[in-house]
């Protein structure tokens, strides 16, 4: 199990015991530290903050770990792109170079398919100015990941909370998965919750009512993360199902228990899994290991993300490799789509036309 997820187990609660109980508290008294630290960056931030020449609207959240941006990125640079915006995304890169890029900037341009450009760069002025100098048409900027970012002016700043995330964990780093105090939500234009579909009516109501509390108004809108087909490697002839498969679960994200259970509530069996660290590298070796113990385990296929599989496209697994199924990802609005949509308009309205 990656340390990370040890370490999500640990402050949300799940690891019993007097020695997690001693590591909780050991982390939980860490926090002030933690703080401090914070409101010294942010200090320096916002000295610099300044606008990156186009309108801007940044998706970010307020805890480590998965909470369904890249999705959530991709449904907003859509709906920019139906109503008229040439949009570009910024994004940090985490873990990339430029021999290989990072897994979060293939994915999205995997998703939008050269709909609108990806920019990789820790300096998002820095990215903004490429981006321009390349396509000096462009109307508007996404930022991904972008809520701690105080350097950065922007329009429109939506945060994401996950649903299924347990409340336990809603503290400060270091003792809980939060970057920020929970106040900080009173910054955001609106609060978006994600992953409702697995959290239930119950986690979602609470989660609701703790996002009121420190925003101070409900979620604007809620979203699903649900699967709306299944891609295979190498391509199978017939149309490839979860259903009824023994899968060996492989996931490199940020919240990947949530991809092994809904693997098992697509009516897949679940015979092992692979809990990859975030923003893992893998090698070839390392790859054909990982299909080794799927054959062990029983599997008569590798399930992973589509996040995880452009990392792995240009390795060879060798020769007993299983057929690998990627499902693919649908963003989809369950509740306040027309309160987002036309908040999105009302930040960054239509454009007027621009030099290509």
């Amino acid at each position: 199990m990656p340390v990370e997820d040890r370490y999500v187990r640990l402050v949300e609660g799940r690891s019993a015991g007097v020695l997690a109980s001693a590591a909780r508290g050991l982390l939980r008294a860490a926090t002030p530290a933690w703080r401090l630290g914070l409101a010294i960056d942010q200090q320096r931030k916002r000295r610099g903050r300044r606008p990156l020449g186009r309108p801007t609207a940044s998706i970010g959240n307020l805890s480590v770990g998965g909470t369904g941006k890249t999705p959530a990125v991709a449904w907003a640079v859509r709906r920019l792109l139906d109503a008229g915006h040439r949009p570009a995304v910024l994004t940090r890169g985490h873990g990339g170079d430029a021999q290989r890029p990072a897994d979060e900037v293939l994915e999205l341009r995997g998703m939008l398919r050269d709909a609108a450009p990806v920019i990789a760069d820790p300096d998002r002025h820095a990215a903004a100015a490429a981006a321009l100098a390349a396509s000096p048409g462009l109307t508007c900027f996404v930022l991904d990941d972008g809520f701690q970012r105080l350097d950065v002016a922007r329009d429109l700043d939506l945060v994401l909370v996950d649903a299924s995330r347990t409340l336990a964990s809603a503290r400060l780093l270091p003792g809980g998965l939060l970057r920020e105090p929970p106040a900080a939500l009173t910054r955001a234009d609106a609060v978006l919750l994600t992953r409702v579909d697995r959290a239930g009516p119950a986690a979602t109501g609470e989660t609701a009512a703790w996002v009121t509390r420190w925003h101070g108004r409900p979620p604007l809108a809620s979203f699903a993360h649900r699967w709306s087909g299944v891609d295979a490697y190498p391509p199978a002839g017939a149309a490839p199902a979860i259903a009824g498969r023994r899968l060996y679960a492989a996931a490199g994200i940020g919240h990947p228990r949530a991809f092994a259970e809904q693997l098992a509530a697509a009516g897949a069996e679940v015979v092992g899994a692979a809990r990859l660290a975030d923003h893992h590298r893998p090698t070839a070796g390392g790859l054909a290991r990982l299909h080794a113990d799927a054959r062990a385990a029983g599997a008569d296929a590798v399930a992973t993300t589509e996040k995880d599989r452009v990392k792995w496209a240009m390795l060879d697994p060798g020769p007993d490799a299983l057929p690998v199924l990627v499902p693919r990802l649908r963003f989809e609005p369950v509740a306040g789509e027309a309160a987002l949509l036309a908040l999105l308009r009302e930040r960054l309205p239509r454009p007027v036309d621009r030099p290509a």
